[in-house]
């Protein structure tokens, strides 16, 4: 298969780099494996998804990879996507992943995270998952404007974890567009933990109250205890940063003092309370549709801007803003 001009290349093939190398299987290789033979200026099959490499045939890979001699083919990017997805660290090594692959892959990857903290809300397992939903802060601080395409992912779902994603995601994208000249990786780093929280505290509630439709007064009360008990967990867990904690606490409050659990209004709520607002919000209308698109994600980003008295409207303008991209 002759490779030239550069951008078939581009293409149809990634140049694998050393660390995604390394992070396979030692022995046998997910996937195919590929070589750029410059004396005939072709690309060939080097090693077969599945056969055990000797640690001559390892030692040899791993150096015509140091050059950027070794490639995988994109057609196998369900594979590669799965890989990376495990340790999603990867994606900020691979400077040959596309924005819409990448968006791909963390959509992969942290539901996968999250839901083994929902099923399993012990500090040990958030101690494991927590560096994996770092990379997106890690991937947007430098560029925002990638949380278009992630965006462009949501969906609604019954899983706590799938729309922990949702929250997450539609209150980055509020916050990196409202404040993109002034955008602290603290409080960047701090959202990412808080809003993909949200719901942590539904997983001690009893099963039928997360889905009878008409709850008595007193199962209405005890369901909107949900998100202290989501806060207390991670402060158990050690998570102490305020803007996490405000984030889980103050995402059912709304500016009109109609919110839960402590019916705050106004400036009494915090920014990052009012960023987790938004995207538990958005995922709540989500949900009452079967699938999402484009024109959903703007009809529901719409439908929050004709609330002023219940949303921050900087926060919801800059939503805005981002759906003529969509």
């Amino acid at each position: 298969m002759k490779i030239t001009p550069e951008q078939t290349i581009s293409e149809e093939f990634y140049q694998l780099s050393t660390p995604i190398l390394e992070s396979f299987p030692k022995f046998r290789p997910p996937l195919n494996l590929y070589y750029f033979n410059e004396k005939v200026n072709d690309l060939q099959l080097y090693v077969k998804k599945g056969d055990r490499l000797s640690k001559e045939k390892q030692e040899e890979l791993f150096n015509l990879c140091k050059k950027g001699n070794i490639f995988v083919a994109r057609s196998d990017f369900p594979v590669y996507s799965e890989h990376i997805s495990k340790q999603l660290d990867l994606i900020l090594q691979d400077t040959n992943l596309r924005e819409s692959e990448v968006a791909e892959i963390l959509w992969k990857g942290i539901p996968e995270n999250l839901k083994l903290f929902y099923v399993q809300p012990v500090k040990v397992v958030l101690n494991n998952i927590l560096p994996n939903i770092m990379v997106i802060a890690e991937y947007l601080k430098n560029d925002p404007h990638k949380i278009v395409r992630l965006i462009n992912r949501v969906r609604p779902s019954e899983e706590l974890w799938i729309q922990a994603t949702n929250v997450l995601i539609i209150g980055l994208g509020a916050y990196l567009r409202s404040y993109e000249e002034e955008i602290d990786n603290k409080v960047l780093y701090s959202l990412v933990i808080g809003l993909s929280m949200t719901y942590i505290g539904k997983t001690k509630l009893p099963i039928h109250l997360l889905n009878k439709k008409n709850l008595t007064l007193d199962e209405e009360r005890q369901y909107r205890q949900y998100p202290l008990i989501g806060a207390k967990i991670l402060n158990n867990h050690g998570v102490r940063q305020k803007i996490a904690l405000q984030c889980i606490m103050e995402h059912c409050e709304r500016l009109d003092g109609s919110g839960f659990p402590q019916g705050l209004s106004g400036n009494e709520i915090s920014l990052p309370g009012r960023i987790g607002a938004i995207g538990s919000a958005f995922n709540e209308i989500l949900c009452t549709y079967k699938e999402a698109n484009s024109d959903v994600i703007k009809k529901i980003i719409q439908q929050l801007s004709q609330q002023p008295e219940k949303y921050d409207s900087k926060l919801v303008n800059g939503l805005l803003t981002i759906t003529i991209r969509l």
